[in-house]
């Protein structure tokens, strides 16, 4: 059995895989010690580097990185990463580490706690590498910061390229950031860029929180957070990537990969991501994006920077889209009138910690760093698979936390007397399903809101050929991703649109969505950085002139208890007071069954009472609302079909399989 274990540690040896992953034993199944064994494999490398010198093809590369990563492994082994530097002794040789000299093209591997051999790490998150051949051992440096802010308990992970060099008196061991140095002595260094990326990302939280993020927030709210996927670069400036509905920071590892695996844009951005339950809607999600944002920039602007720190670029998928989009734009008053009819200084708060949710979901100024946003498929004026019936059925699965949830129930109970109409009539309140509804009047306060930076946009069409046209054009007009239309996603004064020929879950990874990304964060390193925009981008499409079924409008009367507003109520004047009491018995009861139910939490704020139930249309998502009938037209009058406007509408054939995965 001890030689069978031995044979095993040597068959790993042999394969280069990481010093983590392999416990090997003092002494080998030849009687060699480990150092003996490590000097072997140093005279092994130093033959590789002997045959590439004299000729550098590719098979001749690749003996000297194989022999190259295995010697790394033996050499972790014999003596722990912060050894790693100045003069080591290896069975009687002599081996140098020198000191990396001022700036950034060399690493100090001693600083970190351990490393992986790239090609040893299974790329499962990402159709295309970052990778490029060439000479050396791409391995990822790894730091297991896990008290540090803003680090994921991966670390930080970042790619390097080891050399070992026997030209001088003695052979000399040194590690390169490939972006920053990609040369060594003329020759191409090797490079890998889709490992630390795999390593730091595709891990058990990210991708629990895809699924279980939507329907136990709570759960996943420890997972939550802003990350850096590198040590804090002061000279470089961040790019904060924000994934949508149903997803998790998977959906960015091949562009982070590209970005990273580009010359110009790697020395000049750091790439960061953020992460959420998305069980909960845009609004309420939103206030601790911003705190983390202003948070991130107190922490390292001590460290330096300031000045790129100001230049930050949120890029937002789908409901990250959304996200981002509140970190650029100041509430006014409006995001409170979504919900009260009563100033603040009014309302009857049930806590200071309720008070602060709704002060500081309703109330919030644009995040300064924030210089510029792209958004990618984003839902600006929401998409309507988020009505369809099955949709609903899902609403009732989510389960939002506890404490948002009384919240609320407390705060409606305190004050039927100043509570927003729309808000009274929810259902399903806060959850991120609600909140997508074309049909939340959010969006038209959102779209009020001026957006205070220069901001871009990409937009999927899965129909072949409209990725030509430009916008006003009605097929385009008409056009989708699959999941949110046109009409949603297109916004005026952006410094530039950007169609992609890609369904709604790919254009984070479709070539053309990577390429527009590389062309703004290029021209923004140019000098070239657009203008903000003077005016709001208003409604457009079927619902611009939605308005929300309300319920009958409730007043204060004089003598103290609300009562029915004689515009809208048939009752005698012997009926307001019994009335009103029921009217306010069955609101408080509906708002507290609401948000103790799974589906219930402050962030929908404005989510407007559901329609009828009834078969979603095939012929198209969004269509314009028809006029409320009277009690006696429901009766005898046929319910008129339902129409789209020409120029503005988005269809989807009963063919057409359609995902609602990701928004």
């Amino acid at each position: 059995m001890a030689t069978l274990v031995v044979a095993i540690a040597l068959t790993f040896a042999s394969t280069g895989c990481a010093p983590s992953d392999v416990n090997r034993p003092t002494v080998t199944a030849t009687g060699k010690t480990l150092e003996h064994r490590t000097a072997e494999r140093l005279a092994a490398v130093e033959v590789a580097w002997r045959e590439v010198q004299a000729k550098p093809t590719e098979g001749s590369r690749k003996k000297y990185r194989a022999e190259l990563e295995t010697f790394l492994v033996y050499l972790a082994d014999l003596k722990k990463l912060p050894e790693w530097k100045g003069t080591l002794t290896i069975g009687g040789r002599l081996l140098d580490i020198p000191r990396p000299p001022a700036g950034y093209s060399q690493y100090d591997i001693s600083w970190y706690d351990s490393f992986r051999i790239s090609s040893q790490v299974a790329i499962k998150s990402m159709k295309k590498p970052g990778r490029v051949e060439g000479l050396g051992a791409p391995i990822v440096l790894r730091k297991h910061s896990s008290n540090e802010p803003y680090v994921f308990r991966t670390g930080l992970n970042s790619p390097a390229t080891a050399v070992l060099d026997f030209g001088g008196a003695r052979p000399t061991l040194r590690f390169f950031d490939p972006r920053e140095q990609p040369k060594y002595e003329g020759s191409t260094l090797a490079a890998d860029y889709a490992a630390p990326v795999e390593v730091a990302i595709n891990v058990s939280e990210f991708r629990d929180i895809m699924f279980g993020g939507v329907f136990r927030v709570d759960k996943f709210m420890k997972t939550r957070g802003l990350y850096l996927t590198e040590p804090y670069r002061a000279d470089k400036i961040p790019v904060v990537f924000v994934h949508g509905l149903q997803s998790s920071p998977l959906t960015w590892t091949q562009m982070i990969s590209s970005l990273n695996a580009h010359p110009e844009l790697s020395r000049k951005y750091q790439f960061w991501f953020y992460t959420y339950p998305t069980g909960s809607s845009w609004i309420i999600s939103a206030p601790a994006f911003r705190d983390d944002l202003n948070g991130a920039y107190s922490t390292f602007a001590a460290k330096g920077g300031r000045e790129n720190l100001n230049r930050c670029v949120l890029v937002g998928h789908s409901m990250g889209g959304l996200m981002s989009r509140m970190m650029t734009i100041d509430s006014g008053e409006d995001f409170w009138n979504l919900v009260f009819e009563k100033p603040a200084t009014r309302v009857d708060w049930p806590s200071a910690e309720a008070k602060n949710k709704f002060m500081t979901t309703l109330y919030f100024k644009r995040v300064p760093m924030v210089s510029a946003a792209v958004f990618i498929a984003a839902p600006h004026r929401g998409s309507g698979m988020a009505d369809w019936f099955v949709v609903g059925w899902i609403k009732k699965l989510i389960k939002l936390p506890s404490s948002v949830a009384s919240a609320l129930v407390n705060v409606a109970t305190l004050n039927m007397d100043g509570i927003n109409q729309n808000f009274r009539s929810m259902t399903g309140v806060g959850t991120s399903l609600t909140g997508l509804s074309p049909k939340n009047p959010a969006f038209r306060t959102l779209n009020q809101r001026i957006i205070q930076v220069p901001f871009y946009t990409i937009i999927g069409d899965h129909t072949t050929g409209n990725d030509q046209l430009v916008y006003p054009n009605a097929t385009l007009l008409a056009g989708n991703d699959t999941v949110v239309p046109y009409w949603s996603s297109h916004l005026n004064q952006a410094v530039s649109e950007k169609i992609i020929h890609a369904k709604h879950t790919s254009c984070t990874t479709y070539d053309g969505s990577l390429a527009e990304v590389s062309r703004i964060l290029s021209e923004r390193l140019a000098g070239k950085l657009g203008k903000a925009p003077t005016q709001p981008a208003g409604m457009m499409g079927p619902y611009k002139d939605h308005v929300p079924t309300m319920r009958p409008k409730v007043k204060i009367h004089p003598s103290g208890p609300h009562s029915i507003s004689a515009a809208s109520s048939n009752n005698k004047a012997d009926k307001p007071a019994r009335a009103t009491a029921t009217s306010k018995s069955k609101t408080a009861t509906r708002m507290a069954t609401t948000a103790s139910s799974p589906s219930a939490s402050v962030g929908g704020v404005g989510a407007p009472a559901p329609a009828p139930k009834r078969k979603p249309s095939a012929a198209s998502i969004p269509t314009a609302p028809a006029a409320p009938a009277t009690p006696a037209a429901k009766k005898s009058a046929p319910q008129p079909a339902a129409t789209v406007e020409p120029a503005e509408s988005a269809s989807i054939s009963p063919n057409t399989r359609v995902r609602a995965s990701v928004l």
